[in-house]
């Protein structure tokens, strides 16, 4: 789908704007403030980590109790009004999480963090970002599974696929920790959800999009965590490609500690042409020799270090991608059985290096300094996923996927289509030497919350997972309320 700027250029009618002013007349009564076209807050609103998704909606409503986000899905459903709904502003697809002419429900005043006072699970609320809540739980001894980059939000990142954490290895997916979820449905009725209660909608809720109501506060399971961990990043030069890949295939072939991850990503960013390695060992603070494939005498020296002792949240703060925010942008992924092939990784490298380099000498696109092409190489343990059958979500992941992701940031419309079809042949391009080699990708679905928005549902969650979600739509949403804002179709 071309992500043309007009799409933030919708006229706001006249029903719409009638309606969002009523809306501000109530806000007092209602709790939830109303932020119209003009305005400071709506305009600070539509700043968005991927800037095509920065539509323009007739007004912004920002709830801060349940009654008042009850109060916007039954008016929503009442008057069949388009919407999206936010929390952290970061996903990728066009009206997914925001709208164009519609009602923009904006999550951030649900921010709530309570621990239990054993502290086995915390109730966190959407608005948070996934730095936010690890800073909030430095102290006291435990932690969650979420995001690997800070601005991140928890709730597209647990309803969007599920999400993949620094330690899904240990314990999966968010999705997996999940205890009960308190939502507004698409009938306008607040209802507490878990395992017991209501098995089905809790399914469907973690990781199966946007359709089935909003929810305004998760419970999730916690784990022990060290107050400083280990972590960091490495920025290397491209000649050093085949050592760091080669270390990395070592690792992954060598290392049984769960609790040890690296994340490679190669590119073209801030004038360089380098591989940058993201590192975790989220139990303590001493990983021992399990990172000695990468001392400085067996893959030389990096350009920049700061591998080392740190505080969890921390070691989360350390993405390069967050520098990038509000640019237009692009992700898709494609998920693979195991990166144990040095020829698959050089690929990946490679791929990124020569079309960063031929953006740039085309001159068409971003200052060098502001552009990036970007392939990341995101394992886990083999077999990761087979231990969570029993809680998982609505993305499968029981073969044990492993994603490699594209990250891409340019300046002007008019080369959105070529950035998508060049997504689209390096993914083919990684499908075909991963075959070649031997890897059996027909049953990797593409993980939703990285995926381009043409995939299809059946791709995404599987044919047995997507008809199951299908069904339960027509349960819990038989007027198609939820249909009313955008997600994969």
């Amino acid at each position: 789908m071309p992500l043309y700027e007009d799409w933030t250029a919708e006229p706001v009618n006249e029903k719409m704007q009638e309606i969002c002013n009523n809306l501000a007349s109530e806000s007092q009564l209602t709790k939830t403030e109303i932020w119209l076209p003009g305005s400071k807050a709506y305009i600070a609103s539509r700043v968005r980590y991927f800037k095509q998704t920065a539509l323009r909606p007739a007004c912004v409503a920002v709830p801060t109790q349940p009654h008042g986000l009850q109060r916007l899905i039954q008016l929503i459903g009442k008057e069949r009004i388009p919407f999206g709904v936010s929390s952290g502003q970061h996903h990728s697809n066009i009206g997914f999480s925001s709208t164009a002419g519609g009602l923009q429900i904006d999550m951030r005043q649900f921010k709530d963090l309570k621990l239990s006072k054993d502290k086995s699970y915390v109730d966190v609320g959407p608005g948070l970002t996934w730095y936010e809540v690890y800073r909030m739980l430095e102290g006291t001894g435990v932690q969650v599974v979420g995001g690997r980059t800070q601005s991140v939000g928890v709730g597209g990142f647990l309803a969007g696929g599920g999400g993949m954490g620094w330690s899904t290895n240990v314990h999966g997916m968010t999705v997996n920790t999940a205890l009960e979820a308190e939502l507004v449905t698409p009938q306008g009725e607040i209802k507490t959800v878990s395992y017991s209660n209501d098995p089905d909608l809790f399914w469907a809720l973690r990781g199966g999009g946007n359709k089935f109501g909003i929810v305004f506060r998760w419970r999730l399971q916690t784990h022990e965590q060290a107050k400083i961990v280990y972590g960091g990043m490495r920025i290397y030069p491209q000649s050093r490609k085949k050592v760091i890949n080669q270390a990395m295939v070592n690792f992954l072939s060598n290392n049984t500690d769960p609790g040890a991850q690296l994340i490679i990503s190669y590119g073209v960013a801030y004038k360089l042409i380098g591989i940058i390695c993201l590192q975790v060992y989220y139990p303590h603070q001493d990983p021992g020799s399990i990172f000695s494939e990468f001392d400085v005498e067996r893959v030389g020296k990096a350009w920049s270090d700061s591998w080392g002792p740190t505080t969890f949240a921390d070691s989360v703060g350390t993405s390069y991608t967050e520098m990038h925010a509000n640019q237009r942008s692009l992700m898709d992924e494609q998920n693979f059985q195991n990166f144990h092939s040095v020829a698959l990784l050089n690929a990946a490298a490679d791929l990124s290096y020569e079309y960063g380099r031929k953006w740039f000498i085309k001159g068409r696109f971003m200052p060098l300094s502001q552009s990036i092409c970007s392939i990341a190489i995101e394992p886990f343990q083999q077999g990761w996923g087979a231990q969570f059958k029993e809680t998982q979500g609505v993305y499968p992941y029981h073969n044990s996927p492993m994603p490699i992701i594209l990250l891409f940031y340019w300046k002007n419309a008019r080369d959105d289509e070529y950035f998508t079809q060049t997504a689209r042949f390096m993914i083919d391009r990684l499908r075909q030497i991963a075959i070649e080699e031997g890897q059996d990708l027909s049953n990797f679905p593409a993980y939703p919350n990285y995926a381009q928005a043409d995939r299809t549902p059946e791709g995404l969650f599987g044919k047995e997972n997507w008809e199951r979600l299908r069904g339960l739509q027509k349960r819990y949403d038989p007027e198609n309320v939820m249909g009313l804002t955008k997600y994969f179709s």
